[in-house]
């Protein structure tokens, strides 16, 4: 209740406030952390009630609501479980002694708020106004900022930890820069001829039923605010020639976000059902021109979208009005009339569709065995005579030489899956890679000094590779030593 209330009075400003700068946080992967889901609901009132521990330290849902708060204050209206996810972090952070010090505050935040390049006094004290008008304190804005950073410095604190020997280097070299030659036969699709019983075939689309789905849709009336429209005013406002199309498009845009925003004040208080009526009204009186939109999208497309449409999609209630998107030529906000959320989809609905995916998967299955079959044929070959015979029988539908390195694969992946293969092969082996069979012919380890171009290469992979691990040692530090507990559960135990 607390935290929809925040965000109902927060909405106004936040929908375009944050746009003025960026607060990069690292991707949370503690999800597996938490043996169940909670709802706010269910504590009550019980503010001290035991929800967890981090690091032997008892966490109590006060302490969730309070991250909570900072989180929301700088635009991350985080849950419970992102809020106990952030605690993790900064209990790791304090046990290695890492801490974000009041003068990195300080600059932080001149990085944060500036005005052509330099800290802008006026623009952080006005952003703390409108977070108190919010309820939010200047401390609790303070808490907010410093979380993030303090997950980005023990990120960093990580990766500075890290070194890598010369030899660690020189073995990344040999390695890195083994040459392995040969062919490549991609066999040609084993069909069966056999129809596919509808049971199977049933069995199939119950398996891979997450791959089914019918598209959702928005429905939605936008209003463009081109950029031309307001060339006369920029060329007012700016004496630069050079800036004028870029201030035609600020204006466009503060025109947009300022019609949402009154849409916005104007609607929130309305039933659903009288939004529209008003919104055509607020269109009428400011003779803006609206045009229908729809479009489908599922889970997987979001990023394909067009900024309207994505604009439109992330719109939430009270007011499903979108913040503004900047296309080409304008401006654009849209009202969103009709949503229809995508669906699993039916059997009967994508039949055809399943029959057709459920004997592709059994070509690949039985070809893949057949090239699993040939690679142990062909290492029952006595001799390079009995190789090329039995080679030049297998049905090949194309054969490709390859030769490659690790580290040309890194830089062009185009024969990655050949390398793969090969590269557990000692010359005149062959193994299955797919549907393709692999025949080492060479291997060859470089015999030339490196480069220090080529040295440094190798150090800057074996450097992210002892940082991947490290971020897999510390997920599985705090995996171990920082736990949800529900009300009445003993998962945590």
């Amino acid at each position: 209740m607390v935290i929809k209330k925040m965000n109902s009075v927060f909405h106004k400003h936040s929908r375009w406030l944050f746009g003025a700068f960026t607060v990069i946080i690292i991707v949370s992967f503690l999800g597996f952390l938490t043996p169940g889901n909670f709802g706010i609901g269910g504590f009550g009132s019980a503010r001290d009630m035991e929800v967890g521990s981090v690091y032997g330290k008892k966490i109590t849902y006060d302490d969730l609501m309070k991250q909570m708060r900072a989180l929301a204050c700088i635009g991350l209206n985080a849950d419970e479980k992102m809020a106990f996810e952030f605690l993790a972090i900064q209990g790791k952070a304090e046990q290695i002694g890492v801490v974000v010090t009041d003068a990195e505050m300080m600059e932080l935040l001149r990085a944060q708020f500036q005005t052509n390049g330099k800290y802008d006094p006026a623009k952080y004290r006005e952003f703390v106004e409108s977070r108190r008008k919010s309820g939010f304190s200047e401390e609790e804005i303070f808490d907010g900022f410093r979380i993030v950073e303090l997950q980005q410095k023990l990120g960093k604190a990580i990766r500075d930890s890290i070194i890598v020997t010369d030899s660690e280097m020189q073995k990344a070299y040999r390695e890195l820069n083994t040459r392995f030659s040969g062919k490549a036969y991609t066999l040609k699709p084993q069909e069966s001829k056999e129809a596919i019983p509808t049971e199977d075939v049933k069995k199939f689309f119950d398996a891979h039923a997450a791959n089914y789905n019918i598209d959702g849709s928005i429905s939605a009336l936008v209003i463009e605010f081109p950029y031309a429209a307001y060339t006369e005013a920029a060329k007012k406002a700016e004496k630069d020639p050079a800036k004028v199309a870029g201030k035609a498009k600020e204006l466009a845009k503060n025109a947009a976000e300022k019609f949402s925003d009154d849409v916005y004040d104007s609607l929130k208080t309305l039933p659903v059902k009288e939004q529209l009526a008003a919104f055509q009204k607020m269109v009428a009186a400011q003779k803006l021109t609206v045009k229908a939109r729809k479009f489908n999208f599922n889970a997987g497309n979001a990023g394909n979208l067009s900024q309207t449409d994505y604009a439109l999609l992330k719109s939430a209630e009270p007011v499903e009005i979108s913040l503004p998107a900047m296309e080409e030529k304008a401006a654009v906000i849209g009202f969103v009339t009709d949503r229809v959320a995508p669906r699993p989809a039916k059997f009967e609905e994508v039949a055809k569709q399943v029959f057709k995916d459920c004997k592709q998967m059994r070509t690949l299955l039985a070809t893949e065995a057949k090239a699993k079959e040939l690679a142990e044929n062909y290492a029952k070959c006595k001799d390079d005579a009995a190789r090329t015979a039995f080679l030049k029988q297998i049905p090949v539908a194309k054969s490709v030489d390859f030769s490659s390195t690790a580290m040309e694969n890194f830089k062009n992946q185009s024969t990655l899956g050949f390398f793969g293969a090969a590269a557990g092969l000692a010359p005149g082996q062959a193994a299955a890679s797919g549907d393709t069979l692999i025949v080492l012919a060479k291997r060859e380890v470089p015999t030339e000094a490196a480069t220090p171009e080529a040295l440094l290469e190798c150090r800057i992979f074996v450097l992210q590779q002892k940082q991947y691990l490290a971020q897999w040692e510390l997920q599985e530090d705090i995996q171990s030593h920082c736990l949800y507990r529900a009300p009445g559960s003993d998962a945590a135990k």
